[in-house]
């Protein structure tokens, strides 16, 4: 191992155990607010920033004070080695809030949990809004069998500002995974924002600075006690305007992991799209419609000439025939006349003969009787009101997966 990796191994051992101690310092600071203070916040000492989802943030009410370098540290590494940095004039603010979920804990963990930058790329439009670019910068340790939601790595975020043609930029060190403590399980999530070398290159981008932690508990069945404590670095600006503007940054950074659960909905529904356009696609036995290399096949194949000749329309007297693999068209339909989407129109179970290729065959290949089949109906009415495809997706998906566990569970129970 050479000396920066030496130097680097012992850098990240150090910032593990002190984090350890901002993790359980946090804990017990949870214990204390639902405890002590009933989880009454006191408004002499914070002010309410926002709330969006049932999560509350505060901002300590502190006056302007200018603070070294070593004075500003959260969280280990919080400072360049530098010098030029120690003289940066600013106002260390802490950044206090909590709430509830609705969920398990194991869905909000899912859905924080990225360790590469497509896996963050489907999350991070959820939880930041109008990003411009995001990414996995690098990473230290990620998931295993034993801890499903272990992560340490770096990421960044560029996102639109609060203030026209401006950029929020947060790139951060990031650890969680989930502890039990007391024999209770927790999920916790640290968060720490790391300077960058153009730091003042660019006036056009407002970069974050902030550390935050975040705690996770299951307080009901699907209830997550959410808690957030953590600093955020104000400019040195006399600049009121300035001051607040970093703010606004911060606490739309700071509540962005209240959407988890939504992150964690928004992966299964990518999951499932994609298994069913692979379903769709080994389903499908004709192949006169695809594309070779960017060009559609002019022929239409025999199976789909025979299926389009196939009568469409049957009387109900015939039902019980065609259930046993009669194919004979009904006599009171012969000659019923089918119109395509495009005007077409043509005898049911009739294809002429001079369709022969793929364009040709699309005004075909959808018929419908020229009497309206349904006259007296609503079913646009409750089309327009029927459930979103992706919504039944999902819903049938954690349907299969409750039938799932709880088939697994009786049949632990029956064994033992």
């Amino acid at each position: 191992m050479t000396d920066d990796e030496e130097e680097q191994a012992a850098s990240l051992r150090a910032f593990v155990v002190s984090s350890d101690g901002i993790i359980a310092k946090t804990a017990l600071q949870y214990v204390d607010f639902v405890r002590c203070h009933r989880r009454v916040v006191d408004a002499r000492k914070w002010f309410k920033l926002k709330s969006e989802r049932g999560i509350d943030l505060y901002t300590e009410r502190i006056e302007l004070r200018e603070a070294p370098c070593n004075m500003r540290r959260s969280l280990p590494d919080d400072c360049s080695s530098s010098g030029s940095f120690g003289v940066l004039r600013t106002t260390m603010v802490s950044a206090f809030g909590g709430g509830t979920l609705t969920g398990t804990l194991d869905e909000v963990m899912d859905g924080l949990y990225s360790d590469t930058t497509e896996q963050m790329q489907l999350s991070a439009p959820i939880q930041y809004g109008s990003i411009l670019d995001c990414g996995v910068v690098r990473t230290f340790r990620t998931r295993s069998d034993a801890k499903p939601h272990e992560f340490f790595g770096v990421k960044f975020v560029e996102k639109c500002s609060h203030v026209p043609g401006t950029i929020d930029e947060l790139c951060w060190v990031e650890r969680m995974d989930t502890m039990v403590t007391a024999g209770r399980r927790f999920g916790f999530q640290l968060m720490k924002s790391v300077e960058t070398e153009d730091r003042m290159s660019d006036q056009s981008v407002h970069r974050v600075n902030m550390s935050v932690c975040y705690l996770y508990y299951q307080a009901a069945p699907d209830k997550v006690d959410v808690f957030i404590r953590g600093i955020v670095e104000l400019p040195g600006s006399n600049k009121r305007q300035r001051r607040q503007e970093t703010i606004n940054a911060a606490g739309d950074y700071i509540l962005a992991t209240i959407r988890g659960r939504e992150c964690r909905r928004m992966k299964t529904i990518a999951t499932l799209i994609e298994k069913s356009k692979t379903e769709r696609e080994n389903l499908n036995a004709c192949h006169c419609s695809k594309f070779v290399r960017g060009l559609d096949k002019v022929e239409m194949c025999s199976g789909c000439q025979e299926s389009m000749r196939r009568p469409k329309l049957i009387a109900l007297s015939d039902v019980d025939s065609r259930k046993g693999g009669s194919n004979v068209p009904s006599e009171s339909l012969r000659g019923t006349k089918l119109m395509s989407r495009y005007g077409s129109t043509r005898d049911d179970g009739d294809l002429p003969d001079t369709v022969t290729s793929y364009c040709e065959s699309k005004s075909f290949r959808m018929m419908l009787p020229i009497r309206d089949p349904r006259p007296s109906s609503n079913y646009r009415t409750k089309r327009r009101n029927r459930e979103n495809i992706l919504t039944t997706m999902l819903r049938k998906h954690e349907q299969e997966r409750e039938r799932e566990r709880r088939s697994s569970a009786t049949t632990t129970t029956s064994s033992v």
